[in-house]
């Protein structure tokens, strides 16, 4: 009388696209060698002693092992494994680039799970966080921020995302020029410092005249003192700055 196998196995529930699961096998016998069968309930199968399987979406599934000795003496197990579901998290903010002076970012959370309740746990990049749904930031300095935010399902299944923002100081605006004799053009020398390459220029010249040029030269229909202003815009709300 040839000796019937003990199939048994372990396997943790776990997070689904979160990655593998592994199959402990723990089957006994004493006297003879076994060969195994797993059947996952997905459609597929495997004939490896401890195999590792990723399944594609979550729900609960019957996974059977059956352990036959070389003599052909089998016996099976099936045991219930859930696989949850994982969040997809995704977030939009108002504006990516903001002046410093009243910066305000607003985070539209966007995350969503087929299943069960989140929570949320925010870093702005500068040493603060939240735990609110959608929040909204004021950045205290200038400079490049990391914005992660990390959702956790009820069952510890969790994501995270991550994006950038950009708190941008304001250009100065500057320049010189020449004094002339009249019908002589005046030149305008532009010595602004701009916190953007995307910065625009424009000059307010005598009678409604403006350019939009980094530089100017002018030739003014009359004599006398004249009021050129140079406003210099990084297009951002109002990170603008005007000299005249």
């Amino acid at each position: 009388v040839y000796e019937k196998p003990d199939a048994g196995f372990k396997a943790n529930d776990t997070c689904s696209l979160n990655g593998f699961v592994t199959f402990t096998n723990t089957s006994r016998i004493n006297r003879d060698t076994l060969r195994y069968t797993w059947d996952f309930d997905d459609g597929r199968s495997s004939n490896d002693t401890t195999p590792t399987h990723q399944y594609s979406s979550y729900g609960t599934y019957q996974v059977k092992l059956i352990a036959v000795s070389n003599h052909g003496c089998q016996d099976s197990v099936t045991q219930r494994l859930e696989i949850f579901p994982k969040p997809f998290v995704t977030f939009k903010t108002n504006d990516q680039i903001q002046c410093g002076s009243g910066n305000f970012f607003e985070f539209e959370n966007k995350t969503t799970i087929d299943t069960g309740k989140l929570k949320f746990y925010w870093s702005f990049g500068d040493g603060n966080s939240s735990i609110d749904t959608s929040p909204v930031h004021t950045y205290t300095n200038y400079g490049r921020y990391t914005v992660k935010l990390r959702a956790v399902s009820l069952y510890g299944c969790w994501d995270t995302i991550s994006t950038r923002v950009n708190v941008i100081s304001k250009p100065t605006a500057g320049f010189t020029h020449t004094d002339e004799c009249f019908g002589v053009p005046n030149v305008f020398k532009n010595t602004s410092i701009d916190t953007l390459s995307t910065t625009t220029y424009k000059w307010l010249l005598d009678k409604g005249v403006s350019r939009n040029t980094r530089d100017v030269t002018h030739k003014f229909a009359t004599d006398g003192l004249k009021n050129v202003c140079l406003v210099a815009d990084n297009g951002i709300g109002s990170c603008l700055d005007t000299l005249c």
